[in-house]
């Protein structure tokens, strides 16, 4: 991220309205900057040590670098350029299988995720998100709580609704665990229809049902949980 500017003239009394905007947005930039630096730091760290599972896969990753260059803000969802969301496959070991929901408006099937609300952890937003989903108050990441890295990561464009503008959501994508299945909601008024579990031994049912970045996290999540069991 750039550093921050020094004062440059003309003196604030003499700048037009338009100068004086673009002098406070930059100033609030440089707050940004240092206050997230640390997650930023987190973020591009995790960034540097994942393995794309393919282009797509490495493509989002380099648009989200240059987007962490452009913009201080991204773990913020007023951000218009994008914002990072979080997102986790809940899954079932013992049944050894996923959970989906339906959505309303759109009606396709999705793992469950979100904005943030004033996290700096994508991690927790994921699980948080999940939680508020879901039902289930014993979430756990999986493989480990230690050291949580998402297994996924995709970035994909928001369209333009509700005044909002057209922008990408880049997500990082977690494994969350649960053991209490009597926990789930029936149903969400606000956005899912009905809620569904897949087996993993049966995940090539779900290809068609789901974009193609899901169905590469599904993989990865089918591959993992078969090296764990």
């Amino acid at each position: 991220m750039s550093t921050p500017e020094h004062a440059q003239l003309p003196l604030w009394k003499d700048k037009s309205s338009e100068q004086q905007m673009d002098t406070l947005k930059k100033m609030v930039m440089d707050l940004y900057v240092y206050a997230l630096r640390e997650p930023m730091t987190e973020i591009t760290s995790i960034l540097d040590a994942h393995v794309p599972a393919d282009e797509k896969e490495a493509h989002d990753i380099e648009l989200i670098r240059k987007l962490m260059n452009e913009n201080a803000n991204l773990l913020n969802r007023n951000c218009e350029n994008g914002h990072f969301t979080g997102s986790a496959l809940v899954i079932d070991l013992r049944g050894h299988r996923f959970l989906l929901h339906l959505h309303k408006k759109l009606n396709r099937w999705f793992q469950f995720g979100g904005h943030p609300d004033y996290e700096t952890d994508i991690a927790d937003i994921a699980l948080r998100e999940s939680v508020e989903e879901t039902g289930f108050n014993d979430l756990h990441f999986f493989p480990t709580t230690h050291n949580v890295k998402p297994l996924d990561i995709d970035v994909h464009i928001i369209p333009e609704r509700k005044g909002e503008p057209e922008h990408p959501h880049l997500d990082f994508r977690y494994l969350l665990v649960t053991n209490n299945l009597d926990d789930l909601f029936d149903e969400r008024e606000d956005e899912s229809s009905k809620f569904k579990w897949f087996g993993f031994e049966n995940v090539q049912d779900v290809e068609n049902l789901v974009d193609p970045a899901l169905y590469r996290f599904i993989l990865k999540a089918r591959d993992l949980v078969s090296v764990k069991r």
